[in-house]
């Protein structure tokens, strides 16, 4: 096999995976029923007052709820109106309710998700990660000339 054949077989793999991704996001980007995401809400809050929004938000403050939402530029806090659930600052919350106008939410449904979570899911994905390349360089090993990855005790 010559590495030239070799090279040039890889290209065309590469090229075919990318094109298949922008295949897809180009597909997913097609879909109009498109719902206001937070940064909708944080630039053009008056036009969203009274109807039913669904965000993800970070606890602030406590006594009363108040909450800034998430994946904004503009900070954007909203208190929390009808909210009975026990929660700290740093809390994640997703909340569905009806915006007011006096920046506050008439919560209707909301899920929580404590700062720990996030901790765990990352602590437990990096030792996942960590595993998987274990298991890979136990029976691998990357040949430094032709960049490519061999069975140990191939020559």
């Amino acid at each position: 096999m010559h590495i030239g054949d070799d090279l040039s077989r890889r290209a065309v793999v590469v090229v075919l995976l990318v094109a298949l991704q922008a295949g897809l996001l180009l597909d997913y980007g097609a879909y109009e029923d498109r719902q206001p995401t937070a940064e909708d809400y944080a630039t053009d809050y008056e036009t969203y007052v009274g109807q039913t929004v669904t965000f993800d938000a970070t606890v602030v403050s406590t006594d009363p709820t108040v909450v800034v939402l998430d994946g904004t530029d503009e900070r954007l806090e909203l208190t929390l109106r009808n909210f009975d659930r026990d929660v700290q600052r740093g809390t994640a919350v997703d909340i569905t309710g009806t915006l007011q106008a006096n920046h506050s939410v008439s919560v209707q449904g909301s899920v929580l998700s404590p700062s720990t979570n996030r901790t765990y899911m990352y602590g437990i994905s990096f030792a996942a990660l960590l595993f998987v390349v274990a298991l890979c360089l136990r029976d691998w090993r990357l040949d430094t000339d032709r960049l490519v990855f061999r069975k140990r005790g191939e020559d």
